[in-house]
């Protein structure tokens, strides 16, 4: 078998090889036309060649009669590992093009680097030559466009374009406008329906950098074709769109025109509305910081980051700017519109099938999401390691081979083995916030189709961020996820929740492990999210849909590794207030579980069929932070503990304080606010112990030891200076 045209995805190889086996030759060429077609050639599989790896797959070596010469940018031989431009020599050149002297002369030409050689075809193809010998192709070098002195790509602009249900053809250009302005432009053959070019603005920020985005967007029937019916990309540079002059940000009030101008420096965006969401654009933590300082500059006058969290859209930003930016915390519980999301659609109802149909047989394929975050990833590594599945990770990232690598580096970055990740993994390209998943109805429904359970353990989690922010991926996410475990046949669909959906103790006495109706406890946006998306896996179960719920307390780190999660509020507490001397006096208690037991434990009991039940994941004795914080001390941290709003005060004016900010948010939101800002009543496991009875499964304490291993890992890492 041999491919050739295009660049061979590593996990499309893998899944060759572990579907033919090495009965069959699987080749990988590489030529232009102007070399006689094929010039170097690659042994995938069925031969001596090496296993692709995760990062690329070999064009090879040249066959025999070709030469390959890579230079770099000065025209010298490019240093092995390293990207350069790949240039042909032998008998099998092309003597020219017909009646094109000008061309001839840029493309074959003799080199400078080798003196006394013949003449060599230029190729215009960027390689990198391995330390084997093989080369790997990286791309065109005449595709390539700077924008602000970033070097983009824009093959990976309109891969991740086509990602889109709403693209069916995408090709980007760089254009240079009147001025010497330089902008990227997106020409979009768009599906049914048409989708708005700020929705693929959107879309493009989940995945890219903001200079990688086209700040400019034409929709047409058909993309050029040159006389050979490749695409005509010069054509395409001089083509503008259709009665344009320049973004319009759309504004009503001279405050909301202020806010748009900070966003449109801080994200890089143009074309941008007072009703776009900050965090749907793309912002992110560092960029909330960001907007904070800079509105505060333009105002004269202190804006908290809590604000910019509290109210993501530039119209509420404003009017709360306009008031003053208070930040105290509302009176908590759902409002009608968080209600209404909480309704599961009537279509949504399983498919009838034979009683007992397929309900004995393991499963062969299941879909997890969230592989690529903290629990995500050890979740897939005992799904590898406890079944013989293979497993379906929809990713955000812009192609498979990006998906792989997101997923391939979150195992990396816990230390987990990626043991048969090539062979059992299929990283796909999604987004959990788009309908379809993001993969369009046909690849939906064959999900459905092929998938005998799924995992949902994918979520924004942020204790900052209000409810809209987070609807799009917690809530919308799920019911996309319970209509694919209900289509086509129904599937077991295991919900990973969180204690934070329970009430306060000052509400209930103690944690069911049952679902629990809406409270006033209800404060946060993540914790809003959460119930309404459990709700809806509620009404799923009272269907017929066979779901199982399972809830977590706060994750901590493996205590075999000692790696901590630097996202996790209390370690970013930790971190902020180590170094500043203090600690906040927080008299609460709270469950801590280890991130490995939480995989072990939940990927056995999702063996055993248990429609409807839920699990609360923390069966160890919770850990009090008072007690924690004096531990600290007991470490070598001369710290101090503080009221919350003097340890604030104290970590705003240290020498870092400027990057936890993102943290003392979290604090001022909830200023002045009655409710304690942590506390349950003690929490019931008892289904979660007779169900783990017996399979040597056990919750390790969180105690003193566990504690100072991870601050030991947090001084390797760099994360804490040495007590």
């Amino acid at each position: 078998m041999i491919i050739g045209g295009e660049a061979a995805l590593p996990e499309r190889v893998a899944r060759w090889r572990a579907a033919v086996g090495p009965e069959v030759l699987l080749l990988n060429t590489y030529g232009p036309t102007e070399a006689t077609v094929v010039a170097t050639v690659a042994t995938l599989s069925g031969g001596t060649g090496d296993a692709p790896t995760s990062e690329d797959v070999p064009i090879g070596c040249p066959l025999p009669g070709v030469c390959a010469v890579v230079l770099d940018s000065r025209g010298q031989l490019a240093a092995p590992g390293t990207e350069g431009e790949l240039y042909l020599l032998g008998g099998g050149l092309a003597r020219g093009y017909l009646g094109r002297p000008e061309r001839d002369a840029a493309r074959f030409i003799p080199l400078e680097a080798l003196p006394g050689s013949p003449r060599a075809y230029r190729t215009g193809d960027r390689v990198r030559l391995r330390g084997d010998g093989q080369l790997v192709f990286a791309g065109r070098v005449d595709d390539e466009f700077k924008i602000s002195g970033h070097r983009i790509d824009p093959a990976e602009v309109e891969t991740t374009l086509l990602g889109h249900p709403g693209v069916r053809e995408a090709a980007v250009v760089g254009q240079v406008l009147a001025g010497g302005s330089r902008r990227l432009c997106a020409h979009v053959v768009a599906a049914e329906p048409v989708p708005l070019a700020a929705e693929l603005r959107r879309f493009l920020l989940e995945v890219l950098p903001a200079p990688m985005v086209p700040s400019a967007f034409v929709f047409t029937e058909r993309l050029p074709r040159t006389s050979t019916g490749k695409l005509d990309r010069a054509a395409l540079r001089h083509v503008q769109p259709a009665g344009e002059s320049a973004p319009v940000t759309t504004a009503a009030t001279e405050l909301e025109r202020v806010v748009l101008n900070v966003w449109e420096q801080v994200l890089g965006v143009s074309g941008v509305s007072a009703q776009d969401d900050f965090f749907e654009l793309g912002g992110q933590s560092l960029q909330s910081i960001q907007v904070a300082n800079r509105l505060g500059v333009a105002l004269g006058r202190e804006v908290p980051v809590a604000t910019v969290f509290r109210y993501p859209t530039a119209a509420a930003l404003a009017q709360a700017l306009e008031r003053g930016g208070e930040t105290g915390s509302d009176s908590g519980g759902l409002t009608p519109a968080m209600l209404a999301d909480a309704v599961l659609p009537e279509e949504l109802v399983p498919w009838q099938v034979d009683k007992g149909q397929g309900r004995d047989a393991p499963p062969r394929q299941v879909l997890l999401t969230g592989a690529t975050g903290f629990v995500g990833a050890y979740l897939l590594e005992q799904l590898l390691r406890q079944t013989d599945v293979r497993v379906v990770c929809p990713v955000r990232a812009r192609d498979e081979a990006h998906a792989m690598e997101r997923i391939r580096a979150a195992l990396k970055a816990w230390r987990l083995p990626d043991t048969g990740l090539a062979e059992r993994v299929l990283a796909l390209p999604a987004d959990l916030s788009q309908p379809w998943l993001g993969l369009g109805p046909a690849c939906f429904h064959g999900l459905a189709a092929e998938c005998d359970a799924v995992y949902h353990n994918a979520a924004v989690v942020s204790v900052v961020r209000e409810y809209g922010s987070l609807r799009a991926v917690n809530v919308q996410g799920t019911r996309e996820l319970l209509r694919l475990a209900a289509a086509v046949r129904p599937k077991p669909l295991h919900y990973v929740s969180t204690l934070a959906v329970a009430p306060p103790s000052n509400l209930a006495p103690e944690v069911p492990e049952d679902f629990v109706p809406s409270h006033a406890g209800l404060r946060d946006g993540y914790q809003q999210s959460k119930w309404i998306a459990e709700r809806l896996v509620q009404q799923a179960a009272e269907r017929g849909l066979p779901v199982t719920v399972y809830r977590l307390g706060r994750v901590v780190g493996a205590p075999g590794s000692g790696t901590i999660n630097p996202q996790d509020l209390v370690w970013r507490i930790l971190l902020a207030g180590i170094p500043a001397g203090a600690l906040p006096q927080l008299d609460v208690s709270e469950a801590w579980t280890p991130v490995d037991y939480v995989a072990r434990a939940l990927v056995r009991l999702s063996l055993v069929p248990r429609p409807g039940a839920v699990f609360n994941l923390t069966p160890a004795p919770e850990v009090r932070l008072g007690e924690l914080f004096r531990q600290v001390r007991d470490y070598g941290y001369p710290t101090e503990l503080l009221p919350v709003p003097d340890w604030c005060a104290r970590v705003a004016a240290s020498t870092d304080g400027a990057a936890h900010k993102a943290t003392l948010a979290f604090f001022e939101l909830r200023a002045g606010s009655s409710e304690p800002t942590f506390g349950l009543g003690p929490t019931r496991c008892e289904r979660l112990t007779q169900a783990l009875a017996g399979t040597g499964i056990s919750c390790p304490p969180a105690d003193r030891q566990l504690l100072f291993r991870y601050l030991d890992s947090c001084v390797e890492q760099g994360l804490l200076p040495a007590p």
